[in-house]
This record gives structure tokens, sequence and C-alpha cells, in this order.
């Protein structure tokens, strides 16, 4: 794009923008469900209610997580979104500043599961190394097979945070 836009760019740097390899691949077809699907019909919009999932090291989790904090903070992101990839170390100070405040900090990243809501392991690597290149110690959660009772689903833009109080209640807003 840069070349295409700009013919007065310098030798140099035209030789290493034709060194740049890109990889495609083929899309896979659509199963017909998406985290972009419409909300299911039993998410009342109020609680994530109850759930057993694992964060991207394979720990188990449920919806206990919120129960130690005042409010927890989660945020929804997929690992090829730059922006939520940027907001990553600002999670993780926010989560260092916030723990002994009451405030939790909670990843759920959606691209790690499969059109058949099985795990990716090369997407779980990708998500692993993204928590360990960003520094974050807060997890990065696997959406459990009902998408968190349909709150996960529907989601138009990345990331996404919403919060919730310690008894899995959704409050205030949602913020994309």
């Amino acid at each position: 794009y840069y070349l295409s836009v700009n013919t007065k760019a310098p030798a140099e740097l035209v030789a290493l923008v034709r060194q740049v390899e890109a990889t495609i691949t083929d899309m896979t077809p659509f199963q017909g469900e998406s985290a972009f699907a419409a909300p299911q019909k039993d998410f009342t919009g109020d609680a994530v209610g109850p759930f057993t999932t694992q964060d991207v090291n394979g720990t188990t989790y449920t919806q206990e997580i919120f129960q130690g904090y005042d409010l927890t903070l989660v945020n929804v992101f997929t690992t090829w979104c730059s922006p939520c990839v940027a907001e990553i170390p600002e999670l993780e100070k926010l989560h260092q500043q916030m723990a002994d405040k009451g405030v939790n900090v909670v990843g759920v990243v959606l691209d790690v599961l499969n059109e058949k809501g099985e795990i990716d392991p090369t997407a779980q690597a990708k998500a692993q190394q993204l928590a360990q290149k960003t520094g974050a110690t807060y997890p990065f959660l696997l959406p459990d097979s009902t998408y968190f009772h349909g709150r996960l689903m529907g989601i138009e833009a990345f990331p996404e945070t919403f919060f919730v109080d310690k008894d899995g209640k959704i409050v205030g807003e949602t913020y994309s």
C-alpha cells in the first residue's frame, strides 16, 4: 500500500518492503455459529450465569472468579485485533493498581475456539504468547460452551469491555 501511494519512496525502503512475506490462508467455511451472531434468546442481559471454563493455560475457572472482588472488568478481545493487543499492558497496570481496592480484571479470548467450539492449539499458543509478551498476569479465559449464557454473542466490535459485580451480575455500561 505504501509503495502504491508513494512513488518517491527511498530505494532502501522499497527493497525492504518487497522482502515482506505475506501468508494467505483459506477461510474456514461458515458453520452457522459466530461471536457476531444475534444474542441467544435465554440471555437476560443482567448476569453471566454459572459457568465452568479454562484460561489459555488450562487452569479451570467458574463464576466464583467474581466473588473475591466488588467489581470485575471483563475485556473481550481477539488476538488479531491491534487495539485489543495494545490495551493489554494498560489493563495489566489497572489490574495491579486496583486489586487491593476490590477491582479485578479478566480477559476473554474469543478467537481461541474453532468453528466446532473446540480449542484450536495454534490459536491457544498465540494467546499464551500474547499474555507473556504483554506481561499480563490476569487470566485470559476461553468462552464456555454457552458463551457465558449468551453474553458473548452478538459482539459487534473488539475490544468490548463490561463489568460484573461479585454476584455475577452485569453492571454499568458496555464499552467497545
